[in-house]
């Protein structure tokens, strides 16, 4: 029983490590896209399309999700 309580508490580190990596990416990449939107004048829009980019998502997902067609979203980039 021993050998399976070590293994559940390092797992759980390891869970927590990369959730926690995560979350401090998904931070920096956000304050990234911050300054850049200051810097270069971003419309709230642009800016929300950008946030659907770094996330991964495909235009066609970015347009379902903020019910606008694809080629609004081609503009805003």
């Amino acid at each position: 029983m021993y050998i399976f309580d070590v293994l559940k508490e390092h797992l759980t580190n390891i869970s927590y490590k990369l959730i926690s990596g995560r979350k401090e990416q998904a931070l920096d990449k956000q304050k990234k896209l911050d300054k850049l939107a200051g810097e270069y004048g971003l419309t709230a829009k642009e800016k929300e399309v950008s946030q659907y980019i770094l996330q991964g998502r495909t235009n066609a997902q970015i347009s379902e999700a903020l019910v606008i067609s694809e080629s609004t979203v081609k503009e805003h980039l």
